[in-house]
């Protein structure tokens, strides 16, 4: 797993009174956006995962938390096939399944910045066989605009999204 995870400890220590509590159109105008842009992020303790690799107990017993017991993780995003717009929600042993539709999330002056979806995790790869678990992820994705660079492509088979998402469990 990237940043080797088990030996990682916060080194960043919020003074008394002040706790992580982003606002969603603060994560995506502070954090996602300025990951995007290569900008510096106000803290910089949101981990670069493959999120969709490993089961959310995985990443649980391996990061601190972040706030009030949640952990935030920012990843590249895989399509289900080359030519699709699906995303890829597999994950080891089971699947993010969406339970919203995307919600747009805006700025002060009304102007859409991304959109946030929830997910819940699902034990098992069958739809028919799967266990609902407890898990809740909810996936942040910036407005696309021309501003932002594109990723290269490897080649056509190249299943990446274009974009980084953040994502809360």
């Amino acid at each position: 797993m990237e940043n080797n995870h088990q030996d990682y400890e916060s080194a960043y220590q919020y003074p008394p009174g002040y706790r992580f509590a982003p606002k969603d159109e603060e994560l995506i105008a502070e954090y996602l956006v300025k990951k995007i842009n290569n900008q510096p992020i106000p803290i910089d303790e949101i981990r670069v995962v493959d999120f969709y690799k490993y089961n959310p107990d995985t990443y649980s017993g391996g990061y601190p938390t972040l706030g009030d017991n949640e952990w935030y993780f920012f990843t590249l995003r895989n399509k289900k096939n080359p030519k699709g717009s699906r995303p890829d929600r597999t994950a080891n042993n089971g699947y993010w399944r969406a339970t919203t539709a995307d919600t747009p999330i805006k700025n002060i002056d009304g102007v859409t910045i991304g959109s946030k979806r929830s997910l819940n995790f699902w034990e098992g790869l069958h739809p028919n066989r799967s266990i609902k678990t407890d898990w809740i992820m909810h996936e942040f994705i910036a407005a696309t605009n021309n501003q932002q660079p594109s990723r290269n492509k490897r080649d056509r088979n190249d299943t990446k999204f274009d974009d980084w998402a953040l994502c809360r469990i």
